[in-house]
């Protein structure tokens, strides 16, 4: 089945305002098209819901703000299958609202009442220590990171298992042109920062990066997680090559601190 060409041109622009709603519309429209596209590759219909709608941005605008990448979303029979994914297709308006209002709709309309996502208020915690401001209270946490952060996924569909691994990605052609088209749409955006924490956003970004600085930060344990700085595009990017977020064994206290230090060099577009 071909390429559809109009994902890939949304990809490439993504960030930008005037063109994103109309982009998640035609997504909405064409959703049948995008779900028999998917099936018909092995590779795809094989890693990825065939039937679940790609999440782009979490977050609304990344317009001067920071942008936390991650490599693609995950599934879960309870917040996907039972919620998050009859949200998206109930309607375009509610497609759109899910990406733009994301921080408002998803703790409130999909997760009915239950805490929001840990991932996301462990990450408003390590950005707090990032900013070096004092760590908000679990509670706040959701807030902290709405009011600063817009999240997005170098591969916008939802794992049917693993997650999507950078190996993948390079060995893939299709999920290679996907990437490109990320990477170029964010590359030409006006973010304020790029930010990724895991082995795997760290490895698919740092090859990209100019001006790049490297280092290794070691905790009071002697464990090491390294660290490269640098720009993507014109853009700042801190990459951390390891989960600080949902890895309790890396002790937070000793090692964010270091981060801050390893990242000062870009301390003014972390504080905008």
């Amino acid at each position: 089945m071909h390429f559809p060409e109009f994902f890939l041109d949304g990809l490439r622009h993504m960030h930008e305002d005037d063109r994103r709603e109309s982009f998640l519309r035609a997504t909405w429209e064409r959703r049948e098209e995008l779900f028999a596209w998917v099936a018909s590759d092995a590779y795809l219909a094989a890693h990825f819901h065939a039937r679940s709608l790609p999440s782009f941005l979490h977050g609304g605008s990344s317009s001067g703000r920071m942008v936390v990448m991650g490599i693609n979303p995950g599934w879960s029979e309870q917040e996907n299958a039972v919620s998050e994914d009859p949200y998206k297709l109930s309607s375009p308006d509610a497609y759109v609202a899910f990406h733009h209002e994301f921080f408002d709709v998803f703790p409130n309309v999909i997760r009915r009442g239950r805490r929001p996502s840990p991932w996301f208020t462990k990450l408003g915690r390590v950005l707090s220590g990032l900013l070096g401001e004092t760590a908000p209270p679990a509670v706040q946490r959701w807030d902290f990171l709405a009011a600063r952060a817009t999240i997005q996924d170098v591969i916008p569909f939802n794992s049917a298992r693993d997650l999507t691994r950078v190996s993948d990605i390079r060995s893939n052609a299709t999920l290679s042109a996907i990437c490109a088209a990320t990477l170029d749409g964010l590359m030409e955006s006006q973010v304020r920062c790029v930010l990724a924490f895991s082995k795997q956003g760290y490895a698919l970004l740092r090859p990209h990066l100019s001006d790049r600085e490297d280092v290794v930060l070691t905790d009071d344990r002697g464990r090491r997680v390294a660290v490269s700085t640098g720009r993507l595009g014109s853009t700042p990017c801190i990459l951390v090559d390891n989960q600080v977020l949902v890895q309790p064994v890396i002790p937070y206290a000793d090692l964010i601190p270091q981060l801050r230090a390893a990242s000062a060099r870009f301390r003014g577009a972390l504080l905008g």
